[in-house]
């Protein structure tokens, strides 16, 4: 095997003329190092092509965020809405002990019925604007149901930073051995044509397969410095989606809902008042 300044010493002893010398090694350089620039631009674009889908991956993730916490957020708001409609229990608690009271007093036929028909109207007043323990217990359930795949939806999009930015990181690695393996393919044009000056001729190529050599180490340390970077970001990434699945499929509570829903038409045919 020879260094590349033997090849260069003894191309150059070569004559010109029979296609033979330094032409033919030079011309040889520009092929290997326009297929070293095919290579790093087809990597270049592999890895730029997979980081734009993670970061559309990311926007629906995102988007997907949002929703659920603009639904948890809804869902408060009308629990504090829910939780200010029912009656302060030391008030309601006082006001039933001083009913009891003035019931086991001794009373008329006319203040019994009075005390009668208050009760009546306050039982269905207060039923008609708080709703009953299972609603209320259910809608609490609800909210913690959201608040769980809130959480999860975030560890999820969240989960997306790290993959992105070692795409980045590796796509700028590859568009840096591109530039460089192009610089030399330039160079070693330039030794081509100046081909009659041996020393400049001579001098560039060394100049690009250096460049060349360049070129693949830069590819060689961002696969190396990337790549189990990239894995573990991913496997995080894949276990956060698989856990947010995984929640909203256990959530699913349709024959809940759908009971609920059956419920509240029975209670709306009962309360139908015949004329």
């Amino acid at each position: 095997m020879h260094n590349p300044a033997e090849i260069v010493e003894h191309a150059s002893e070569k004559p010109a003329g029979h296609g033979g010398g330094m032409h033919r090694w030079i011309g040889l350089t520009t092929a290997m190092l326009s297929i070293l620039i095919a290579v790093c631009s087809s990597q270049a674009n592999a890895v730029r092509t997979d980081f734009i889908a993670r970061m559309v991956e990311e926007d629906g993730t995102t988007v997907r965020f949002q929703t659920v916490s603009t639904k948890y957020v809804v869902l408060q708001a009308q629990l504090q809405h829910i939780h200010a409609m029912m009656p302060d229990p030391p008030l309601y608690l006082a006001a039933e002990t001083q009913l009891r009271a003035l019931e086991s007093s001794k009373m008329n036929e006319e203040t019994t019925k009075i005390v009668q028909a208050l009760r009546l109207s306050t039982k269905k007043l207060l039923e008609a604007v708080m709703p009953s323990g299972d609603d209320v217990q259910h809608f609490a359930k609800l909210i913690r149901n959201y608040r769980t795949e809130l959480d999860a939806a975030r560890k999820w999009a969240e989960s997306y930073t790290p993959v992105i930015e070692v795409l980045a990181e590796t796509t700028s690695w590859m568009e840096k051995a591109q530039l460089v393996s192009e610089l030399a393919v330039i160079l070693a044009s330039l030794a081509l044509m100046t081909g009659n000056i041996k020393w400049l001729s001579r001098s560039m190529w060394i100049t690009s397969i250096a460049l060349g050599i360049t070129s693949i180490v830069i590819l060689i340390v961002a696969l190396v410095l990337t790549q189990g970077r990239l894995h573990r970001s991913e496997a995080r990434l894949e276990e956060a989606r698989e856990a947010y699945l995984e929640l909203i499929k256990g959530n699913d509570n349709a024959a809940r809902d759908e009971a609920l829903l059956k419920g509240i038409e029975a209670d709306l045919e009962k309360l139908k008042i015949n004329p």
